[in-house]
């Protein structure tokens, strides 16, 4: 009996091919790893200097104050804006309800026996929240009827406004929206710095039904930068927040990533001061790290960032339009809606009360120790003035049309009493005006720099691994609690302090050694776990080396199975063949 020779050869190629199963699993799950714990942290202490994005109250809400009848609401609303921890409020300036009539024209002429300023709601607005020391994002959009195209009887979609079907679009004309720019910044100058050109340009319903075209918006957006700027230099510019959207379809509606990487190769670079994203977690924590392209969940401004960074303006910060979680009522029976996969709303099924106010808080905290880019997050939204709790979209509020606060505004409020905005540094580069310095001792401040002498003290308080302060000279520095140490400058001009201790914040005081001393500030940073910066390159190298030798050494038995199926092949060719001709033979005979 002959022996087989190839059962060793067989045994040996099955031990193989699990080995490199298993490497391959061990592949996926490395990559897994490295997605779920380290996609969008910014890991150690080499971070941009971004302006907008640190020594600020994060905490923003979205209103609609200009639909109040009662001003007595409008005043209520603000002071529990303030009271409830929220520093910015994202207010929309409609056109169509300030030059409503005719280009020019200020004046509300929709009540013709009380005639009044069409400035006068805004203005109280503002006012008053000026009077709580809040800050306004003005979202400039709406276009008035007067300035848009509408379709007569025989008009093409794409030539005219179909103003009944799509209540807002873009002017015909773009510098009438740069000229009612150019009015709102310098009516607001000194009352108002933050403005937002537009919303969601990448949706049909806010394009005017138009086909989606991110270079046509970026025309419109280098008219009202630049008309904003000529009416206060120091306005800063928003851009629109882009809807979350996967959808590639024209002329329908746009992907925000693609919409915005289509906004930088028409130039929009230099045309915005802050980015601006859409946040809305769907049904997923904010602590799920994986981001993909038609996967929506809090962690998606990480690939708006990255988009940045490869167009060349990753030091910008980004600032969350909107930030939300549903949360339906429990006391209404929401049916699923075929329209949305069943769901009972567009944005899913929504979480439970507590759940919403608890995500948004770790929303925030997330923000603050991993995205040293991130800035403001504007809650969507505060409260409805209109009452429409059959609606689902009603129930993003933290604050009930009756203004009883629901759960996440109790959460949110508490959380703001315990969050020391500013006084105690997120992860990133701090200038030396931030609110987290306690200053003793002679220093001098100017642009950001601080001049001391020898014996002067400063404090800091953070979060984070370790802080790395720019000064010129030595210092003595003592972490409350933890150890003390005498330390120069290296050859970049910075003073390492690395923290020694796993509490969330720390304390350390510096004591200036020299005279002539300056503090240029300072970055907070977070170090990369062993486990996560050597363990998972690691895993990375070992399977695919494994893999490459596995592959090697199958590739003898591939080609003994490759030349196997060749033979089979043309086995069954020739079998084929010789059925079709006795099959033709039969047909002639049958003839």
């Amino acid at each position: 009996m002959r022996p087989n020779r190839l059962r060793p050869q067989l045994r040996y190629t099955t031990l193989t091919v699990i080995i490199a199963f298993l490497l391959l699993l061990g592949l996926a799950a490395t990559a897994f790893a490295d997605n779920y714990f380290n996609d969008g942290v910014s890991w150690g202490a080499r971070l941009p200097a971004i302006p907008n994005a640190r020594d600020l109250n994060p905490l923003g809400i979205n209103t609609f104050l200009d639909q109040e009848v009662d001003r007595a609401n409008v005043y209520h609303s603000l002071k529990m804006i303030a009271g409830g921890g929220f520093h910015w409020v994202r207010q929309g300036f409609a056109w169509n309800d300030i030059e409503i009539s005719a280009k020019g024209d200020f004046t509300d002429t929709r009540d013709p026996a009380h005639p009044k300023s069409s400035w006068d709601k805004y203005d109280f607005i503002v006012d008053e929240a000026n009077k709580l020391n809040l800050e306004i994002i003005a979202r400039l959009d709406s276009t008035p009827d007067w300035a848009r195209s509408p379709c007569d009887a025989n008009g093409l979609p794409n030539a005219c406004d179909d103003l009944k079907k799509y209540t807002k679009g873009p002017p015909t004309n773009y510098n009438d929206y740069g000229d009612f720019v150019y009015n709102v910044v310098s009516h607001y100058k000194g009352r108002v710095k933050y403005f937002q050109i537009w919303n969601e340009p990448n949706l049909e319903g806010e394009w005017g039904g138009k086909p989606i075209n991110a270079a046509d918006f970026t025309r419109l957006l280098k008219i009202a930068y630049t008309r904003a700027k000529q009416a206060n230099p120091d306005a800063v510019i928003i851009m629109p927040g882009l809807a979350p959207t996967d959808d590639k379809t024209y002329p329908a509606n746009e992907s925000d990533l693609l919409y915005l990487q289509d906004m930088y190769n028409a130039g929009a670079k230099n045309y915005f001061d802050i980015a601006s994203v859409m946040i809305y977690g769907f049904q997923e924590p904010p602590t799920t790290h994986r981001t993909e392209f038609n996967r929506f969940n809090f962690s998606r401004p990480i690939l708006t960032h990255e988009l940045m960074v490869k167009n060349g303006d990753g030091n910008k910060p980004i600032w969350g339009s909107e930030y939300a979680w549903l949360a339906l009522s429990p006391g209404i029976n929401w049916p699923p809606d075929p329209r949305y996969g069943n769901q009972k709303s567009l944005w899913g099924d929504g979480v439970d009360e507590q759940t919403q106010g608890e995500w948004l808080k770790q929303g925030y905290e997330r923000a603050r120790s991993d995205w040293p880019w991130m800035g403001v997050m504007n809650v969507w939204k505060f409260r409805d003035p209109i009452n429409t709790p059959t609606q689902p979209a009603s129930w993003f509020s933290i604050v009930n049309n009756d203004f009883s606060p629901r759960p996440a505004f109790i959460t949110l409020r508490d959380y703001s009493r315990t969050g020391a905005w500013g006084t105690v540094a997120d992860v990133g580069v701090h200038t030396a005006d931030s609110a987290a310095i306690t200053w003793q001792g002679d220093w001098s401040k100017a642009n950001g720099v601080a001049d001391g002498k020898k014996g002067d003290r400063l404090t800091i308080a953070s979060i984070g691994d370790g802080l790395r302060l720019a000064t010129n000279g030595p210092v003595h520095y003592q972490i409350e609690g933890g150890n003390g140490n005498d330390a120069s400058p290296g050859s970049d001009g910075t003073v390492d302090i690395p923290f020694d201790a796993a509490a969330y914040s720390h304390t350390v005081t510096v004591q200036v050694l020299a005279d002539n001393a300056q503090v240029g500030g300072f970055t907070t940073y977070r170090n990369q776990p062993l486990m996560l910066a050597a363990g998972i390159p690691t895993a990375y190298v070992i399977s695919s080396v494994g893999l490459a030798v596995a592959a090697y050494r199958l590739l003898p038995w591939l080609a003994w199975l490759l030349d196997q199926l060749y033979q089979y092949l043309l086995l069954a060719l020739g079998w084929l063949a010789l059925r079709l001709r006795q099959l033709g033979a039969m047909l002639r005979w049958l003839g």
